[in-house]
């Protein structure tokens, strides 16, 4: 008690310069704490998170691996054995021979999905798509110009191989992706699709790109969308998102990944959240489901049984061809003659030639391909009720 008192009495009689003494002592360990992280803050720059392999692994795993072997194989693909370039080599035109064989892809067998029965594509048009105008290329920089030339980092063997193939095709060559994308996600493909594909060794265009949507090829995914953004006009967009939607959703049972994708399209297309979900609910008669959660016990639990098991193609398939009727239409048992007049309109008019004016005849092909699948489903339907 005696030692405290004496210092109190110490410190009332100090004056101003001792306060100042007293004040610096004390406040020098946080200026030379201040200055140690300064200094090494000078010497250590931080390294740019895009480029921290580390980083990337963690938040997915082989994905460094991956894109190397992508790079390697588009190398091997256009004749750069000697150096990795971005760059396409003019002049050439070799197709891509793959061989599981000889490129050790550690992804392959983690994909096991299945392919749309009887619902072939149609054979290359013979009137392909004149590529749009600069003037009205949409980008997400908002200028006009064309990133996407021979000079390009293409991030995928699939971005070289498209450098390779005749300008008006291109448009078609993507958005015939961007459909197996949608519809492998899904595992509607049979599953000897995989097999075949990946042990050919002469393959035509469209099941190269069948190849490159079953290796789950995420830089051929990230290459068709930027490559879409920059030269395709914003009609073009739209009706891109239109067909996706006409082709493989099915009323009353859009599947999560359906649901995501097209979210992230409208996204990445510049549409917007409630443009897209406008636009659903005008085609499919019921709004876009929420945003899927498939990862939580809670969003399972809330979820109907019966669009769950219309997911599963490959279940559906094997199923009586009246419940296969009723799904392709999204109609539940106990339907009547007006139901199936009403779904079958909207399907109809979700499948119009008019809604795809500026793309190809291959794609309007194939919406005409899937209104003869309604068709043929309201007059099963027509006829059971009866």
């Amino acid at each position: 008690m005696a030692l405290w008192q004496k210092f109190l009495n110490a410190l009332a009689s100090l004056d101003g310069i001792g306060w100042l003494v007293i004040a610096g002592v004390l406040a020098l360990p946080a200026l030379l704490l201040g200055l140690f992280s300064l200094i090494r803050r000078v010497k250590q720059p931080v390294e740019s998170p895009v480029n921290n392999a580390s980083l990337t692994e963690r938040i997915e795993p082989g994905m460094q691996t991956r894109q190397l072997r992508h790079e390697r194989e588009a190398a091997e693909l256009f004749g750069e054995h000697d150096e990795l370039t971005s760059e396409p080599i003019a002049g050439t035109n070799h197709q891509p021979h793959y061989n599981p064989a000889t490129h050790g892809d550690a992804d392959h067998d983690a994909v096991t999905r299945i392919a749309t029965k009887n619902e072939q594509p149609a054979a290359h048009p013979q009137h392909p798509i004149e590529p749009a105008p600069d003037t009205q290329r949409d980008t997400l920089s908002g200028n006009t110009s064309n990133p996407f030339t021979s000079n390009y980092a293409w991030q995928s063997a699939f971005g070289h191989w498209l450098t390779k193939q005749p300008e008006p095709d291109k448009m078609e060559l993507c958005i015939e992706f961007l459909i197996y994308w949608v519809a492998y996600g899904d595992e509607r493909y049979e599953p000897e699709l995989k097999k075949r594909l990946f042990t050919a060794t002469d393959l035509s265009e469209h099941d190269q790109i069948k190849r490159w949507v079953l290796k789950q090829d995420v830089f051929a995914f990230s290459d068709v969308i930027g490559w879409l953004r920059s030269n395709a006009t914003q009609i073009q967009l739209e009706q891109c998102i239109t067909l996706v939607m006409a082709l493989l959703v099915t009323e009353n049972s859009v599947t999560p990944v359906q649901n995501t994708l097209l979210r992230f399209l409208s996204d990445a297309f510049n549409i917007g959240k409630d443009e897209m979900e406008l636009r659903f609910e005008q085609a499919f008669g019921h709004p876009l489901p929420d945003m899927p959660r498939p990862d939580k016990i809670a969003w399972w639990a809330k979820q109907q049984p019966e669009p769950v098991q219309r997911w599963n193609s490959r279940a559906l398939a094997l199923r009586p061809e009246l419940d296969q009727m009723m799904a392709r239409l999204g109609l539940s048992e106990g339907f009547n003659d007006t139901q199936v007049t009403d779904a079958f309109r909207r399907a109809a008019r979700r499948c119009h030639p008019d809604r795809f004016t500026e793309l190809g005849a291959r794609e309007r092909a194939l919406a005409e391909q899937r209104f003869i699948k309604f068709e043929e489903a309201r007059d099963k339907l027509l006829g059971v009720s009866v």
